[in-house]
């Protein structure tokens, strides 16, 4: 017990000039004080920093439904253009990328290129886009 109150203000001052305790000027600003705040721990280096017990992984994105927009009404006599009607209550602009899911595992891709509602021209970018497919965006 004599030990512990002998070696109190030692243990004391030892705490104060580590910086673990730092009482800072009142009249000091608050980034000042923030900056001169540095225990004996972030002097030596952290050494848990950049270590992680599981690997931290990318959330997968999670897959969006794809919104009806259109059907396909008229199909140009050369493929290069189709004439769609819009779904009531849907509107596209001139430019939107549109997909038309095929039965046959791939997808016709087309761009709005002209607007006259409840109609709509887009250009077939590519796939075989047939009368009464579904536009979806």
């Amino acid at each position: 017990m004599r030990f512990l109150k002998a070696s109190l203000p030692v243990l004391l001052s030892a705490v104060f000039c580590s910086g673990c305790i730092h009482l800072g000027h009142p009249l000091e600003s608050p980034e000042a004080q923030k900056k001169e705040k540095k225990n004996l721990l972030s002097r030596l280096g952290n050494p848990w920093i950049g270590f992680h017990p599981f690997s931290r992984k990318a959330p997968t994105p999670k897959a969006v439904a794809l919104l009806t927009v259109g059907t396909v009404r008229t199909i140009s006599t050369d493929e290069s253009y189709v004439i769609a009607e819009m779904e009531p209550g849907v509107m596209v602009a001139t430019g939107n990328i549109l997909l038309i899911p095929e039965n046959g595992g791939g997808t016709a891709r087309l761009k709005v290129a002209e607007i006259t509602p409840p109609f709509f021209v887009a250009d077939v970018e590519s796939g075989n886009p047939r009368t009464g497919d579904l536009l979806k965006q």
